[in-house]
């Protein structure tokens, strides 16, 4: 084992599927993506000593200042238990997309002078009513057409745009802006095609696999959001309220860290990802066509015949947004 190897173990959390959640054995030899299974922590109890119900918490707030602090808790990785850590080469289809939300809008003329007229009454500058005037007279042509197009009969049907280009040979002017309406989160889809080349990888695959899907779905639980033993309220609704399927947990959150083969220290040339939760994970046991076995496998959690070759595709979607602060803060690269 090299010293990159030492490197990969000493930050890697052994969990319910073992410490064996890498691929291939030799895997110091490869750029790594580092996926690290966070528990998902409710925002209530984030800062919460007393985690009886998850709304202790907010009953104690009694400022904005507490709100923010919940809500910070909530969003910071190390205030999460890591319930375990998976290893896998860099895929090959590394893309990065900011998705941002603008939408076209015609604005017309009231849309352009509007905003003017508002500033002039915030500031206490400028002849409001003058402005009032002129807002009004600019808008003379769209309700005039307006008025022409509620007539009944034919001129319903007729555009504001025919009307005026047949007249004149001219339209009215939409002033058409990009309205900016925020930004959404970002996704990632990685894929590999993973190939053992003994059991000891075949036993890896499998249970990575297994872990993928075990800490990305939910479960059930019967201890929900409502104390029926000290709530009054639903004292007699104790079967309705904790039957054993009444309620799912929240699946886990993931902590996305691109890892450097040589050093085992993150890759600071790709920007950071932010929690991410698991949104979608699809394995084709035939990648090649061809339902083909290696005959005799055994290893952990595994035995009988096995693929010789899987492809896994998984979809990442981050938790919160990106800022432009964020893009350039710190001296590791940023996100």
């Amino acid at each position: 084992m090299g010293a990159a190897s030492k490197s990969y173990n000493s930050q890697y959390q052994e969990g319910q599927f073992g410490k064996d959640l890498y691929w291939p054995d030799k895997q110091y030899m490869f750029d790594m993506l580092k996926m690290d299974v966070l528990e998902y922590v409710p925002i209530s109890k984030a800062v919460s000593t007393n985690a009886a119900t998850e709304f202790t918490a907010l009953t104690d707030i009694q400022s904005v200042d507490t709100v923010y602090n919940i809500v910070d808790g909530a969003r910071t990785p190390g205030k999460r238990k890591t319930l375990s850590t998976i290893l896998l080469p860099v895929p090959n289809d590394i893309n990065y997309s900011d998705q941002l939300d603008w939408s076209t809008n015609n604005a017309g003329i009231l849309g352009k002078m509007l905003p003017a007229l508002a500033g002039a009454a915030a500031s206490g500058q400028g002849n409001v009513g003058d402005l009032i005037s002129k807002t009004a007279r600019g808008g003379i042509p769209e309700f005039l057409l307006s008025t022409i197009k509620a007539l009944p009969g034919p001129m319903q049907q007729i555009s504001s745009e025919s009307l005026t280009q047949g007249i004149g040979g001219k339209i009215l002017n939409p002033y058409v802006e990009q309205i900016f309406k925020g930004i959404g989160m970002r996704e990632f889809n990685f894929s590999w095609k993973l190939v053992p080349r003994n059991s000891s990888e075949q036993s890896k695959i499998h249970n990575i696999i297994k872990a993928l899907r075990y800490y990305s779905l939910p479960n059930y639980s019967t201890a929900g959001v409502i104390d029926t033993s000290t709530d009054p309220a639903f004292k007699n609704f104790e079967d309705a309220v904790n039957l054993k399927d009444r309620w799912l947990t929240v699946p886990n959150v993931f902590k996305l860290t691109w890892m450097q083969a040589d050093t085992g220290v993150e890759i600071q040339s790709l920007p950071k990802i932010k929690p991410c939760v698991l949104k979608n994970i699809q394995v084709n046991y035939t990648p090649d066509n061809v339902w083909a076995t290696h005959i005799n496998t055994s290893g952990k959690g595994l035995s009988g015949p096995s693929p010789i070759a899987y492809n896994i595709t998984i979809s990442f979607a981050e938790t919160e947004i990106i800022t432009g602060h964020e893009v350039i803060s710190g001296t590791d690269g940023g996100y």
